[in-house]
């Protein structure tokens, strides 16, 4: 509506002026009608800048709803992407798509979603009028049109060449920055004096970023300066054409007048735009492209039409001859796997590094989907039930942990957010974490830092248990939980993961053999396959592979043959007989 009343008012100056042209050309017009004349083209312009603020408020709210509704599609599409998705991506690359690509995108949106109709329908409605005052001025005027069109489309290829480059550079800045510049890659600069390495080779992307982007200045350019010309060029062709007009008596001085300084202007200003706008949109396509490869990339692990939700479950798991293989892989990451874990029992997953033991964890959190074989928790199929619902009864503790750069206490309440405080007091204490809040100044307050450096490894662990214990699953998944920490922090590690695996299935992968002795089922792991499975004793005296991980270990074999495991829940504790390696890792303060 505000663009069809614009239209219209843009007229109103070129008929006054042209009749106050003819009016003053023939002498037989009034001061009063000069004065109405006047008076109307100034209302008209008037008017047309006050529908002009409606006209932008509407533009920007459904110019910022595409941009939104841009954004949430993007951020659903990656949060439904799998965990090998981000592993094979910087994040800097993924972060990029919302900062650098979403904003080129944005631009293009707020000045061409209306844009576009507005120019379309002042071309239209100035060609309707030129042509009830002049069909050869008109047809002049028409004429200079495909000298505005045509290059529009070598210019649009050549902007979207550079943008498109441009776009990359900056996502690969973008994950360069996101990278060097959090806390352990600032740590590692420092620690290896890389500073004016990396100074240099942030500058050699700057570098490379300012001079695509002076390219990108310069197409642009270059294509504004044709249109500036060509807007000088039509309405001196204009005068000229139109001077012969009057001369032989084809038209009037009023008409010339109005085609040369508004109508010619205006419709040849007004394609001049959409070809502008066309070049704007022709480079927009590169971050277009980058931002619907992620909205067009199907998940490779969804939820099946007619999944259903996991009801309140006892917690026993089952892998039928499981093969799964990561793409591009030699060889599968874990072939034939068959293994039962009964409800409540204690089984432990090890083997060398690369054994399978933390793609089969992936299995089970459904991360990904094996390509033979199936999993089950009390006999359902993993793939035949809903992943939210099946997250909801596992709880993990990783090797690797993540602590939000917020307080304590929001990072505790992310596993349940309606959790009450007696209910977080009590996993704080179970979690053996009372310690670690007398020494914080804010207590649960405290901002914890990014990835929760301001604490210890071994802190953060204890913090990641009471998340789990808040969440209070059925099934417990420990990848490597304790693997980092020297041995007083595993202590009180352990000594939390004693009071959380009480009542739960568990399932621990440890390659610090100390830590699962007193297992109910020990699981032997070896390229892929189960080649050994049974309680410590049992693999000991069987002398296999279990044995050798073992030797490899410890270096009093007596401690070894003769363990003193107590019942699960404890895990590892019983073993303190054993003389173990000092761990290389200590426990940060």
């Amino acid at each position: 509506m505000c663009i069809a009343v614009q239209s219209g008012l843009i007229m109103v100056p070129a008929i006054a002026y042209k009749r106050l042209v003819d009016y003053l050309g023939h002498g037989n017009g009034s001061f009063t009608q000069i004065v109405i004349l006047v008076g109307s083209a100034l209302a008209a312009s008037f008017g047309k800048g006050l529908i002009g603020v409606a006209e932008l408020l509407l533009t920007e709210q459904i110019s910022q709803g595409i941009v939104r509704t841009l954004r949430q599609s993007l951020f659903g599409r990656l949060l439904a992407q799998p965990v090998a998705f981000f592993a094979d991506r910087p994040s800097g690359e993924v972060m990029s798509r919302f900062g650098n690509d979403v904003g080129a995108v944005q631009n293009v949106i707020t000045s061409t979603v209306i844009g576009l109709v507005r120019n379309t329908l002042i071309s239209v409605t100035t060609l309707v009028l030129m042509l009830t005052f002049s069909w050869k001025l008109t047809l002049l005027t028409v004429l200079l049109v495909p000298a505005v069109g045509l290059p529009a489309r070598r210019f649009g290829r050549l902007t979207y060449g550079v943008r498109r480059d441009v776009q990359r550079s900056a996502a690969r800045m973008t994950s360069y920055l996101q990278e060097v510049l959090s806390v352990s890659g600032i740590v590692l600069v420092k620690t290896f004096v890389r500073g004016p390495d990396e100074q240099r080779r942030f500058g050699a992307m700057v570098d490379e970023l300012r001079a695509l982007q002076i390219r990108t200045a310069l197409t642009g350019r270059w294509f504004a300066m044709w249109n500036d010309n060509l807007n000088q060029i039509g309405p001196a062709l204009l005068v000229l054409c139109g001077s012969y007009l009057v001369l032989t008596g084809q038209s009037t001085v009023g008409t010339v007048f109005v085609f040369a300084t508004v109508l010619g202007g205006q419709f040849t200003g007004a394609m001049s735009k959409v070809a502008a706008m066309y070049v704007d949109v022709a480079g927009a396509m590169a971050p277009f492209e980058r931002i619907f490869e992620l909205l067009d990339r199907r998940p490779e692990v969804v939820d099946a039409p007619d999944a259903r939700e996991l009801p309140a479950v006892q917690g026993a798991i089952r892998f039928e001859e499981i093969t799964f293989s990561y793409e591009g892989a030699a060889r599968p990451a874990v072939i034939g796997f068959t293994a039962e874990i009964p409800t409540g029992a204690v089984v432990a997953l090890v083997g060398h590094s690369g054994a399978g033991k933390t793609t089969l964890a992936n299995l089970l959190l459904r991360f990904a989907d094996p390509q033979a074989g199936r999993v089950l928790i009390d006999g359902h199929d993993l793939r035949e039930i809903t992943m939210a619902s099946l997250n909801r009864h596992i709880g993990a503790v990783f090797q690797e942990t993540f602590l939000f750069h917020a307080s304590l206490r929001d990072n505790l309440l992310y596993a349940r957010p309606d959790a009450s405080d007696e209910v977080l007091t009590a996993a704080v204490r179970a979690a053996c974490l009372e310690d670690v809040l007398a020494a914080l100044p804010d207590g649960l307050d405290t901002v914890v830092g990014e990835r929760g450096h301001r604490l210890s490894g071994g802190e953060r662990q204890r913090v990641t248990i009471a998340r789990v214990i808040l969440k209070d699953p059925r099934i417990l998944l420990l990848d490597e939980a304790t693997s980092h920490l020297d041995a007083l922090a595993e202590q009180r590690v352990q000594a939390a993961l004693r009071l959380l695996m009480r009542g739960r299935t568990s399932l621990v992968i440890a390659h610090r053999l100390s830590t699962v002795l007193a297992a109910d089922q020990i699981l032997v792991l070896d390229h892929g396959r189960l080649v050994e499975q049974g309680t410590h004793a049992a693999l000991l005296a069987r002398g296999g592979r279990y044995a050798q991980l073992c030797r490899a270990q410890f270096a009093d074999h007596r401690g070894i043959r003769s363990p003193a495991p107590e019942k699960h829940p404890s895990l590892g504790f019983p073993a303190k007989q054993i003389n173990r390696r000092a761990s290389k890792d200590s426990d940060p303060a």
